[in-house]
């Protein structure tokens, strides 16, 4: 729905299932030409880089995470809109147990051009978002002790 701004259900899950294959013509027919992503650690990387990073990526024999997201605000203003997503990665090391092995809050920015809306920009930050399962702990207070030497009364002299 262009006038409402990107599909950020279609968008998403188009990149989860062709990362999921291994698809680099499906990872990146969401991603505009002029994009420059911004991963947590590593330098930016323009379209060109990008698709180099994930051809890489695809070629390796270690398993690779399934991803998973949530979508935490969206705004649109003409043909550009941004939204901001927590993204979990999962991945199995080929075992049958799972475990979570990436977590980080996604900005993307979003420009509508003649093939639809496509990610323009994306900022990853790493761990920026609790674990479901982590429960906060409260801050304990600080407990200072100080002891204060009691001083004792003298003695009384008698007098002789």
């Amino acid at each position: 729905m262009s006038e409402n701004g990107p599909d950020l259900e279609r968008i998403f899950e188009t990149w989860i299932a062709g990362y999921d294959k291994g698809s680099l013509e499906q990872v990146l027919s969401v991603v505009d030409p002029t994009a420059v992503y911004y991963p947590p650690f590593y330098p930016a990387k323009d379209f060109s880089q990008l698709k180099a990073w994930f051809a890489t990526d695809f070629e390796r024999s270690a398993p690779r995470p399934h991803w998973t997201y949530k979508v935490e605000f969206q705004a649109v203003s003409g043909d550009l809109a941004v939204a901001i997503s927590y993204w979990t990665g999962y991945s199995n090391f080929g075992t049958p147990k799972q475990a979570e092995v990436h977590r980080f809050r996604s900005v993307d920015v979003f420009k509508l051009g003649a093939d639809g809306w496509k990610i323009v920009r994306t900022v990853n930050g790493a761990n920026e978002r609790p674990s479901p399962k982590a429960k906060a702990k409260p801050k304990a207070k600080a407990k200072v002790k100080v002891k204060a030497k009691a001083r004792k009364k003298p003695k009384a002299r008698r007098k002789k």
